[in-house]
C-alpha cells in the first residue's frame, strides 16, 4: 500500500533539492528566510490535506512531518510570543476572521478586512501567518514576501509593501517582483495604480502585454529602469487593435474564442491548433498590441499571422528575435 503522506513529503524533498541546485551559487539564498517560509507553506498544505482512513504508517509519517514543521516554525519565529500569536490563527477559520479576532475594535476589524480583501484581489494566498505576526508585533509599515517556483529554471519572489494610506488605514502600497531565471535576476515594481495582480505581473516580467481596459495595454520597458533598478511599466493606448478579428482570421480549430481572448488579455501565451495547408498544427499565441496583431510561436520560433512562413515537414522557421525601441510616452517592443 502506498504511503500517501510519505509520497507528498518526498515531493517536498525533490523541490528542496531542485532549489538547492538552482541557487547553488548563493548559500545566502538557500539558507534564507524566504526559502524557509516557502518550505513551511508546503508542510502546512500537506498536513491540512484531507486523507480518508489513514494507515498506521501514514499516521506515524504525519506525526513526524508535524514535528519537523514545529522545528521549522521555531527557526522562523524564535520569539515564543510571536509563536503563540501564530497559533491563534487557526487554519480552519478565514484569514480575515483570524485577524478580526486578534485585534480589538470595529475600526481595526474593518481596516484589516479591507487589507485582506486587497491582498486577495492581487492574487496572493497563504500570507496570513506573516501578516498576523507583523500585526501582532504592532507594526504599521512592513513587507511580507512570497516565493513561487514557476518551473525548473524560474523562481519568482514577491514582496508586498504595506503601509498606512492617506486615512491611516493599512493597504498594499505596492509590490515588487524579483524574477530569477537561471543566473539572471530581474526586478520589477507595481503600484496600486497599475491595476496589476500577481499573475499578470509574472506575465509582464516574461515580456508579454496585459490588457487593462479602455483600449489600454501595459508592458515592461526593458530599456528603462527607475532609481531602484526596477524595470519601468508603460501603459499604451491601442484603440485600433481588434484582437477578435485577428483571432477570427486565424480560424483556430481548438479552444473557445472567448476564452482564448480572455487568456491572451491576461498576458498569457496560449496553445491553439490551426489548420496549415490542410494539416492541424499546434502553435502558441500571444498579443502584440503595438503591432496590432497576434504573434504565433512554435518550437521556440515565431511566425506571422498569415502563416505563409510556416515550414513543411518539420523544417525550421525564423529564429526568435527580440528588440526594444523606446518612444517618448510609450515603449515599442518587437519580437
Amino acid at each position: 500500500m502506498i504511503n500517501r503522506i510519505e509520497s507528498a513529503f518526498q515531493e517536498i524533498i525533490k523541490w528542496k533539492k531542485r532549489f538547492d541546485e538552482l541557487f547553488s551559487f548563493s548559500q545566502e539564498v538557500r539558507n534564507g528566510r524566504d526559502f524557509k517560509l516557502a518550505e513551511l507553506g508546503m508542510y502546512n498544505r500537506l498536513l491540512d490535506r484531507k486523507y480518508p482512513s489513514l494507515s498506521r504508517d501514514e499516521k506515524l509519517m504525519k506525526k513526524m512531518v508535524r514535528g519537523h514543521r514545529r522545528q521549522l516554525v521555531k527557526q522562523l519565529y524564535p520569539n515564543p510570543l510571536v509563536r503563540m500569536v501564530r497559533r491563534l490563527f487557526d487554519r480552519s477559520v478565514s484569514v480575515g476572521r483570524r485577524i478580526s479576532q486578534l485585534l480589538q475594535g470595529d475600526v481595526q476589524k474593518e481596516e484589516n478586512s479591507q487589507l485582506l480583501q486587497q491582498i486577495d484581489r492581487l492574487g496572493f494566498t497563504g500570507l496570513g501567518e506573516q501578516l498576523g505576526g507583523k500585526l501582532a508585533e504592532g507594526q504599521r509599515s512592513f513587507t511580507i514576501q512570497q516565493l513561487v517556483s514557476k518551473n525548473e529554471t524560474e523562481m519568482l519572489k514577491y514582496s508586498l509593501n504595506i503601509a498606512p494610506d492617506d486615512r491611516g488605514r493599512l493597504c498594499v502600497e505596492s509590490f515588487e517582483l524579483a524574477r530569477q531565471s537561471g543566473t539572471k535576476l530581474e526586478h520589477f515594481k507595481f503600484t496600486a495604480d497599475d491595476g496589476i495582480n500577481s499573475s499578470q505581473a509574472a506575465e509582464l516580467a516574461g515580456g508579454r502585454s496585459v490588457y487593462v481596459g479602455s483600449n489600454n495595454w501595459q508592458m515592461i520597458d526593458f530599456n528603462d529602469r527607475d532609481a531602484q533598478g526596477n524595470y519601468v511599466v508603460r501603459k499604451i493606448n491601442v484603440p485600433d487593435f481588434d484582437m477578435e478579428k485577428e483571432l477570427d482570421n486565424l480560424r483556430p480549430i481548438s479552444g473557445s474564442a472567448k476564452h482564448l481572448i480572455e487568456a491572451i488579455q491576461q498576458g498569457k501565451r496560449v496553445e491553439v491548433e490551426i489548420e496549415v495547408r490542410g494539416n492541424p498544427t499546434k502553435f502558441q499565441l500571444e498579443a502584440q498590441p503595438l503591432k496590432r496583431t497576434l504573434q504565433l510561436y512554435r518550437d521556440g520560433r515565431k511566425y506571422n499571422a498569415k502563416l505563409d512562413e510556416v515550414p513543411a515537414n518539420g523544417a525550421q522557421g525564423k529564429p526568435l528575435k527580440i528588440s526594444h525601441k523606446q518612444g517618448r510616452n510609450e515603449v515599442k517592443v518587437g519580437r
